[in-house]
């Protein structure tokens, strides 16, 4: 039996449910040739609910499907999010994408999701989701990277690629524009995250500075990503969009 068979899972998920949250583990990560990694998204809104959520559910599961190696779980309501945060049901998941999800969203068990990213979960956030998602809990900002701060009006950008070599960069041009609301954020230290894309002026102001907009962290055995990008419908069809966000999530999942 292959250590991503779905029995397997379900029975590590029964084990950690009699344990309780400080057994709490990853699910195996799959080899290309066995089942695909599961990826649950969450798309919970307690605060403002992005027009683009059907569009970003629609892209990760469709890259899934066309080679990405991953199928989708999702948890919307309060009731799926609840019921799919357990220690036994994390324990089932290889990663979790937070896309466009907003507020003090309900997880079940704080603790448990904590130790399982360190056990090498995979934590994916796109726009607001991550960086506008639990800003009242400082260990989830620590373990994201950063957190929202404000945003002023849509405006047109250079992004700037720091690190062309990463996945999710690779096929990016240097300089690229982009029309989008943008993020500005807050607890965020460069010394503890990896850039991937940023801004060299302020995108409403065009103060000089540094800004930044995608980057990933390792958390423990975990893997972090997290873009900026993703409010605008346009912006989430387009194909550089696609390709950077399905290219960070097989990087977070080790695909």
């Amino acid at each position: 039996m292959h250590p991503g068979d779905k029995t397997t899972r379900l029975a590590v998920a029964a084990a950690l449910a009699a344990l309780g949250t400080a057994s709490v583990t990853a699910a195996p990560a799959a080899a290309a040739d066995e089942e695909p990694a599961r990826l649950l998204v969450v798309t919970n809104t307690q605060e403002y609910r992005h027009e683009s959520i059907p569009l970003l559910v629609a892209l990760v599961e469709r890259g899934g499907r066309e080679g990405g190696g991953w199928v989708v779980e999702r948890a919307e309501t309060d009731e799926e999010l609840r019921c799919l945060t357990t220690a036994a049901a994390l324990a089932r998941f290889d990663g979790v994408a937070f896309l466009n999800s907003s507020g003090d969203v309900p997880l079940a068990d704080r603790a448990a999701f904590l130790a399982w990213v360190d056990a090498g979960g995979a934590l994916v956030g796109a726009h607001g989701g991550g960086a506008n998602t639990l800003q009242g809990w400082p260990e989830f900002v620590g373990v994201l990277g950063g957190e929202f701060d404000y945003h002023r009006e849509q405006a047109r950008v250079r992004v700037r690629v720091d690190d062309a070599s990463h996945p999710a960069t690779a096929e990016l041009e240097t300089g690229f524009e982009l029309y989008d609301e943008i993020y500005l954020y807050k607890s965020f230290d460069r010394s503890r995250v990896h850039v991937l894309l940023s801004l060299g002026s302020h995108p409403n102001t065009g103060e000089p500075g540094f800004f930044p907009y995608a980057w990933t962290r390792e958390q423990g055995k975990g893997r972090v990503f997290y873009t900026g990008a993703g409010h605008r419908d346009d912006v989430v069809r387009s194909d550089w969009y696609e390709r950077h966000l399905l290219a960070g999530i097989r990087w977070a999942l080790r695909r």
